[in-house]
């Protein structure tokens, strides 16, 4: 927790678009990287249970800033999309200022017209005009 206007915390990161003040008079909250590995009961992957990272969290007068990432979250064929069997390996999220940046989602599904499971990305992100969904497979 910051309230002084004589230092930052050492390793701030202020990202592109951040709409707060970046100089020692920044105050707020601020947290360089947080790891958690939820229970052993959420596991599906043999790796381990997923796993929650958040790496440069602000929380000040602009509102909220972090980027987020949640790893092994569904196992391919647990997951049900439309009853195709599916996984979902990561899901992210970059906030910047309580404004969304930039969202995905990766992993595997299988399609009925394919006899293996194929690899998809699936990206929000915030462009001149709105935000774009973009879906790969």
């Amino acid at each position: 927790m910051d309230l002084s206007d004589r230092d930052n915390p050492a390793g701030i990161v202020f990202p592109p678009g951040y709409r707060g003040t970046t100089d020692n008079s920044w105050r707020g909250f601020f947290l360089g990287r947080l790891r958690m590995t939820l229970p052993e009961a959420l596991r599906t992957f043999s790796s381990g249970p997923p796993i929650v990272e958040v790496t440069n969290l602000l929380i000040d007068g602009s509102g909220l800033t972090l980027d987020a990432q949640v790893t092994n979250v569904i196992r391919y064929p647990q997951g049900n999309f439309g009853s195709w069997g599916a996984s979902i390996d990561t899901l992210g999220l970059r906030l910047v200022s309580s404004s969304l940046q930039r969202g995905w989602m990766s992993g595997q599904i299988k399609v009925p017209v394919s006899d293996s499971s194929l690899l998809y990305r699936a990206i929000l992100r915030d462009t001149v005009g709105g935000i774009r969904f973009e879906f790969a497979i």
